[in-house]
């Protein structure tokens, strides 16, 4: 598992809050479920990219 900072954390929260589908729990789409689980896995690349490690970030998953 990859080591979390400050600046990881921060990035994360940043992140979620711009895929409006991880924290609207008012979204009624019948698919919400698979665009959560794939902006989680955006979120995941993201993460990865901008903080490479011999470890990555992976399981982001609600």
């Amino acid at each position: 598992m990859a080591q979390w900072t400050d600046p990881s954390r921060t990035f994360l929260i940043q992140e979620v809050r711009g895929r409006r589908v991880l924290w609207d729990t008012t979204i009624n789409d019948s698919n919400v479920k698979a665009a959560k689980a794939a902006a989680f896995a955006e979120v995941a690349n993201v993460m990865n990219e901008a903080f490479p490690s011999n470890t990555k970030y992976t399981d982001l998953t609600y």
